[in-house]
């Protein structure tokens, strides 16, 4: 089955693997997805529990602000129901009003029956400015009615969200869509699995993160650096499992005056690539604005440290303003747990792309 921009969307709960092409810059983009559903062919990314250990929904690197994790908690912390169930992703919340803000650009999804979350989605404001043309095109970011760009994410079987099937499971979820309402991509949960995905490439392991995994379908050997060929969410696994996912923009979402939910600072391409831990690694931007959402514990620096329960890493800031110092003040300085691989590692840990 090949589905691409435009025509109906799969059921995401039967979702396989997925290899993206794109057509040459200067053409109309489309993204194709081309789906092997035969049996005796590659089957679904296994449907796995995440995180590895106890959940703690958070975000905002250097912040750690908790997020409600079911429906009851969402209410109980100031959070206001937006809307009915959507299809793939669950009952809306916000918070801080009846929409989501420059400020609070997050919306949560919760099971209709379970309350579990189910979800989330990101609001990008800048206009045209802060996402890439071929993401827009790719169906990786969708204009919404107000002007904003959004990214939905789904973790939950479609048809355990709206009460029309099962109840939601234990953990956040067990799987990692992006776009399921339209055309879907699937991320794996297992990184054995992302280690096996030709467009995938492992980047920086770092203490309450994880190591990095970026997707990238110029289809060569190493990644590209064009940000059009970037896929705009990044995923973290922690011993073995997916631990956290990063929203990524090329635009400003940030104040000079005060607090949002995005990181405190932007990144240059420099501080950016303190990600990948490439040599190599530039890319053709002038600046990234990220937003880390943490679905397990980050105290731990080490996934032993975590099995034990032993946190090494403070569970809050020293002082109020660590929550506030910026991103690129901290990156030079942050633990890495694994010496950087340089220059051509990323295939090194792929096996070779499947044929169809």
């Amino acid at each position: 089955l090949v589905h691409a921009e435009g025509h109906e969307p799969r059921d995401a709960n039967l979702l396989p693997r997925a290899t993206l092409h794109h057509r040459n810059k200067g053409s109309s983009m489309m993204r194709a997805v081309v789906a092997v559903t035969s049996l005796a062919c590659a089957a679904a990314f296994t449907r796995q529990t995440f995180p590895a250990h106890a959940a703690n929904l958070t975000r905002t690197y250097t912040a750690y602000e908790s997020l409600p994790m079911t429906a009851s908690d969402a209410d109980a912390q100031g959070w206001t129901r937006a809307g009915d169930c959507e299809a793939y992703l669950g009952v809306p919340y916000v918070y801080g009003g009846s929409s989501p803000s420059k400020d609070a650009p997050l919306t949560l999804f919760f099971a209709a029956g379970s309350g579990a979350f189910s979800g989330a989605r990101v609001s990008v404001y800048g206009g045209s400015s802060s996402v890439v043309d071929e993401w827009v095109d790719a169906g990786y970011y969708t204009l919404a009615a107000d002007g904003t760009y959004v990214m939905d994410v789904a973790t939950r079987d479609p048809s355990a969200v709206c009460g029309g099937g099962a109840e939601a499971g234990e953990g956040l979820g067990d799987r990692l869509v992006m776009n399921p309402a339209g055309v879907p991509l699937e991320l794996p949960v297992l990184r054995e699995e992302a280690e096996a995905e030709a467009w995938l490439y492992e980047g920086s392991c770092f203490a309450a993160m994880g190591t990095h995994f970026f997707g990238d379908f110029s289809g060569g050997d190493t990644l590209s650096w064009k940000k059009a060929n970037l896929l705009p969410l990044s995923i973290m696994y922690w011993d073995g499992v997916l631990h956290a996912m990063f929203f990524t923009t090329v635009g400003w979402q940030g104040s000079q005056s005060r607090h949002t939910w995005w990181e405190p600072a932007p990144l240059d391409p420099y501080f950016f690539c303190k990600n990948l831990c490439d040599d190599d690694c530039t890319y053709d931007t002038l600046l990234f604005t990220t937003m880390h959402i943490f679905f397990g514990d980050t105290n731990f620096t080490s996934p032993a440290a975590a099995r034990s329960g032993a946190a090494t890493r403070p569970t809050e800031p020293a002082t109020p303003a660590a929550a506030t110092t910026p991103l690129l003040l901290l990156l030079p300085s942050m633990p890495q747990l694994k010496p950087c691989r340089r220059n051509g590692h990323h295939r090194a840990v792929h096996a070779p792309r499947p044929s169809p």
